[in-house]
């Protein structure tokens, strides 16, 4: 009975040593989020007393099964790795910052934006991401740090990657006054790039929520009124008569030209009213000039056919026949004259 004891009690272990192991892997690589320098040291140092205690028994267990027990050390330090080794990786980071890059005597609490903006200048926002990635390690709840990272990832086109930036820096936000601001900029990535406006609006919602009052509040309001005035389609005509007889559809003769009587009394009445015409002025004026020597030379013509209609051509031989009446009419008339 006594060598099942130390088996019973490594298998109760395993239950804190994966669960814990997860859920540390779910926060740094789902999450995003940063650990701290004091929380990566105690969750190292656990990790090392666990896997002591962990050899101590198997080694009383293992002097009968020397295969079983190498192999059972082997998948202790595989497991390990694969759920605590960023852990450990993130606890040498800080170390190594602080010994390589000491703060002195400055403010620990504000990140040094140098290096970053410095790419940020020269429009290399790749290695200006990386600075901001650095600078994460020792300051991870600064807000207006990931607030950096997720403007420097939507310069990047990465719209999507930034919103849990956004986010993370809205839950740690102080004041109502930057989680409006943050809110905005949410709103502007969900309802521009990401065409996401139903999201911009449940974070609206969530903020209007969580702060009923105030002027950020009732900021938030007219924002949400806006939104939701955009959401609304307006309303479309009647198509039923396009969609039965589409325009490319109609024949030729569907509408048929304005006769020329009809052109120039359109004509006369835009000189009459000039506001009516949709062309430059000198292109009236020289249309409607058009139109007037045109019907006066209608008119001419008019007169002209009823005068011959009234006076009959003779025939040519009458007319060499018999010329002394027109002579004689000539004459006559030269005399009266």
């Amino acid at each position: 009975m006594e060598q099942w004891i130390p088996i019973i009690v490594e298998t109760v272990l395993l239950v804190p040593f994966f669960g814990w192991g997860v859920y540390t892997v779910y926060l740094r690589f789902h999450k995003r989020a940063e650990s701290t320098l004091i929380g990566d040291g105690v969750t190292t140092l656990v990790l090392i007393v666990y896997i002591a205690f962990q050899v101590h028994y198997l080694g009383a267990w293992g002097r009968a099964y020397p295969l079983e027990y190498i192999f059972s050390i082997l998948g202790l330090l595989v497991s390990s790795a694969a759920l605590y080794g960023h852990v450990v990786l993130a606890l040498v980071n800080h170390v190594f910052m602080d010994i390589i890059s000491p703060q002195g005597g400055g403010d620990d609490t504000e990140p040094r934006w140098g290096a970053a903006e410095a790419r940020e200048r020269i429009g290399d926002y790749e290695g200006a991401l990386a600075e901001y990635f650095k600078l994460t390690k020792k300051h991870p709840h600064h807000v207006l740090l990931h607030v950096r990272i997720a403007e420097t990832l939507s310069a990047l086109g990465r719209h999507a990657q930034a919103v849990p930036y956004f986010r993370m820096a809205l839950d740690r936000a102080d004041s109502p006054q930057r989680q409006l601001a943050i809110i905005n900029r949410l709103c502007d990535l969900h309802t521009g790039p990401l065409n996401e406006p139903e999201k911009a609006g449940g974070c609206l919602n969530e903020f209007i929520e969580k702060n009923p009052r105030g002027p950020q509040s009732e900021a938030a309001r007219r924002r949400l009124e806006r939104l939701e005035l955009e959401w609304e389609e307006p309303p479309q005509p009647p198509l039923d008569t396009l969609a039965a007889h589409p325009v490319e559809d109609l024949p030729d003769d569907a509408a048929p030209p304005l006769p020329e009587e009809r052109i120039g009394e359109a004509l006369d009445a835009l000189e009459d009213n000039p506001l009516y015409w949709s062309g430059p002025p000198e292109a009236l004026a020289e249309e409607v000039a058009q139109r007037k020597a045109e019907k006066a030379d209608q008119s001419k013509a008019g007169g002209a056919l009823l005068a011959l209609d009234a006076e009959p051509l003779q025939d040519e031989d009458e007319a060499e026949e018999d010329p002394a009446p027109r002579e004689r009419g000539e004459g006559s008339s030269l005399e009266r004259l």
